[in-house]
């Protein structure tokens, strides 16, 4: 019923509850005295209008003002409804007291119920103080015009009615300044009380947001944080504990988390880690924690100590941090440098490693085997006193100029070591670059002393070849003007003199291009061989990481697939290609030997393939015999790479070259069809002559072809050409078949 009061300060709802229950207990007694009223009045046989005038009028007044001031109280008017009351029940009691003229002096200690009444006044009261003394004022004054004007019914002596005015003055006096004190100590008590209140609520709201903050903040942070008691009764875990580890918060709180959350084989480590923050000190370890499904899970654990408001430690706190990525990651890092370490070891060349000034890291010990240093000697800038003196200025500063402006550096010098042999290298660094930022350097060192050496072998055969050449011509030379000097008219003789020279000079073309192919031919073995321990590094390389991928990563191998057999078709592309070079380079005195055409044939191509694939496409129709024939390999492989190479440069867009080999008798012949430019057939006849040549000056000798016939009559072997101009040319080349 006191519903309108649910939002006022508690000090009106605990006076309304008074106010109410006061003027139900006011009612009751009402009812009460008008019961005994009537039955008193029945027993003395008093008058009827008696007992409706003096009695039940004043009491049916206040009942029903009882029952106004219980409506004003319920609508919430408590101020009013306690004014009304006092009020009422003031005016009643002094209409009794008045009205009973019979009996008047007895009707004077009724005032006791005035005073009664008044002190309620600090409860009716809200801030006007003042009421109080207007309330004692009216009453005295209600009492003095009581004592006066009916001073003949009272039948007191004046000193009995000024005794009693005194004393009832008092009295009431004494009520207000009792009522006034009550009020004013309440009035205090009640702004004491509602600031501590309000100091309360405010404190509990702060603390309330602050906790509202504080699990706002644990359940918004990326690490796991548990809190658990000193008996690890876990009491809070946040929701990325529940993310990661698949427990709700029902499953692990309540509960002793090590028993659950660990392997019995950890459990010292959490022990230890409790006992130290029991002692008032933090903790970080690493620590496996086993999911709801089974996983396990490598966490970073930093504790605290966990203590009350009165600082005392009363449990711990910890923040876990997901480092099960980062564990497998060393891990893969480790065994990546496990594998790069014994690839450096086994590797066949020098490998070092420098940081972005240069200064060195790491040489493994083929470095160390070809530069005759030791690795500690060789850390730093110790490299340097490896290089000869003679080339130490110009590889230093190449060195410092390059790692600069952070760029590949390539540099060929030598090695002198400690035992004075000389070491000739290729050295080639590359920048290491990681997210886009420069590390240091990689390189490699590649002992070229026997390339060197074949490159001066080959510059001092060319020198003696044109010391040769000159020397021949200066006989050639006083030849000529001594048969300039003979008799002019021994024509014949000076005929046979000038087929004399002019064999000579045959002779020393021949000779020119026979120390060229022969240089050549040293040229291309050293570089096949010198390709071959690459390719081989290649594949093996190659083969390792395939199965490395295949074993630590097998869900992306599928994509690493696809780029290992391009390797390994580059590789054995370029094997082919070394192949052909040998092949190719193979001595003109060896002795003849077995030599099958159509091997030849396909070596030729795949050495010509880089001019062939943009110009030409070749079509091979090859007899289903073996067709083998006695001569050098070598010499062979020059004659088709000869007629090929003219093949090829007759096309001038894409075309075509048709080969066919077949068997006629105990011949092997050889069509060799393209569809290029063509000749005129007035100058297929000069083709083989040495020195003749259809291309533009610059851009052939004339001497291939020649070659081509020369090699072909020492084996027996001949050679014709069919041509038209715009329709190409087809080769025919024959051998005798060699018998099995």
């Amino acid at each position: 019923m006191l519903s309108g009061y649910k939002d006022s300060s508690y000090e009106l709802q605990q006076r309304a509850r008074f106010l109410f229950y006061l003027i139900l207990s006011i009612m009751a007694c009402l009812l009460l005295v008008t019961l005994y009223s009537y039955l008193l009045n029945t027993y003395n046989h008093t008058s009827r209008e008696y007992f409706y005038h003096n009695i039940l009028f004043p009491i049916m007044a206040l009942f029903f003002t009882s029952i106004a001031s219980l409506g004003l109280l319920i609508r919430g008017k408590f101020f009013i409804s306690g004014h009304l009351l006092l009020l009422t029940v003031l005016t009643a009691t002094w209409y009794v007291i008045i009205v009973d003229k019979d009996q008047l002096s007895s009707r004077l200690d009724t005032i006791v119920f005035v005073m009664a009444a008044l002190t309620i006044l600090p409860l009716v009261l809200n801030r006007n103080k003042w009421l109080i003394a207007v309330y004692i004022i009216c009453n005295i004054l209600i009492l003095l015009f009581f004592v006066t004007f009916f001073r003949d019914e009272i039948k007191l002596s004046t000193p009995a009615i000024i005794e009693y005015i005194c004393d009832s003055t008092i009295a009431l006096i004494f009520i207000g300044i009792v009522s006034y004190n009550i009020f004013t100590i309440n009035n205090l008590t009640h702004r004491k009380a509602l600031a501590d209140f309000n100091a309360r609520l405010e404190f509990e709201k702060a603390l309330n947001e602050s906790e509202r903050r504080y699990r706002a903040l644990m359940e918004s942070l990326n690490e796991v944080i548990i809190v658990e008691d000193s008996d690890h009764i876990v009491n809070y875990v946040n929701r990325k504990f529940t993310e990661l580890l698949g427990y709700s918060s029902d499953e692990i709180i309540g509960k002793v988390g090590y028993k659950i959350l660990h392997d019995p084989d950890e459990i010292d480590v959490v022990e230890k880690a409790n006992e130290e923050r029991s002692k008032d000190r933090n903790t970080v370890y690493e620590l496996t924690f086993k999911a709801k499904d089974g996983r396990k899970i490598d966490f970073l654990v930093s504790g605290a100590p966990y203590r009350n408001f009165l600082g005392r430690t009363i449990g711990s706190i910890a923040a876990l941090m997901d480092i099960t990525e980062r564990k497998k990651a060393e891990k893969a890092l480790k065994e990546s440098q496990q594998q790069f370490e014994t690839l450096a070891i086994m590797s066949p060349v020098g490998i070092f490693r420098t940081d972005t000034e240069g200064y060195t890291t790491y040489v493994n010990p083929k470095w160390c085997e070809i530069s005759g240093m030791k690795s500690e000697e060789g850390l730093g800038y110790g490299w340097l006193r490896a290089v000869h003196p003679d080339d130490m200025d110009h590889t230093s500063r190449k060195w410092d100029d390059d790692t600069k402006i952070r760029t590949k550096s390539l540099a060929e010098y030598r090695f002198l070591k400690p035992d004075g042999s000389v070491t000739w290298v290729l050295g080639e660094a590359i920048p290491e670059v990681v997210d886009g930022e420069c590390r240091g350097y990689i390189g490699t060192i590649t002992d070229v002393t026997e390339i060197v050496s074949a490159q001066k072998e080959l510059e001092k055969y060319r020198n003696h070849l044109e010391q040769l050449v000159y020397e021949r011509t200066l006989d050639l030379e006083s030849t000529n003007e001594k048969l300039k000097s003979t008799n002019k008219e021994l024509d014949n003789q000076r005929q046979a003199l000038q087929n004399a020279y002019n064999d000579l000079q045959q002779t020393q073309n021949k000779l020119i291009e026979a120390e060229k192919m022969a240089s050549l031919g040293v040229l291309a073995a050293g570089i096949a061989h010198e390709i071959n321990n690459p390719l081989n590094f290649i594949n093996g390389g190659a083969v390792a990481l395939e199965s490395i991928i295949k074993v630590n990563e097998p869900e992306k191998f599928n994509e690493a697939e696809p780029l290992f057999d391009a390797i390994k078709t580059g590789v054995q592309r370029a094997a082919e290609i070394v192949t052909s070079l040998n092949l190719y380079s193979r001595r003109d005195d060896l002795p003849g030997s077995e030599c099958r055409i159509h091997s030849i044939i396909d070596n030729c191509l795949v050495m010509l393939n880089n001019e062939i694939k943009y110009k030409a496409r070749v079509v091979k129709e090859y007899s289903s015999d073996t067709l083998i024939v006695f001569g050098n390999e070598g010499r062979l492989h020059q004659v088709f790479l000869n007629i090929l190479s003219n093949a090829i440069q007759s096309i001038t867009e894409a075309g075509l070259i048709k080969i066919s080999t077949r068997r006629n008798e105990n011949k092997c012949m050889i069509y060799i069809t393209d569809n290029g430019c063509g000749m005129d057939r007035t100058i297929i006849p000069k083709i083989t002559d040495p020195f003749f040549t259809t291309k533009d000056p610059g851009k052939g000798t004339g001497l291939g072809l020649s070659i081509t016939y020369n090699i072909l009559k020492d084996y027996k072997g001949t050679i014709s050409f069919e041509s038209e101009p715009g329709k190409g040319t087809t080769v025919i080349v024959s051998f005798p078949l060699m018998k099995l």
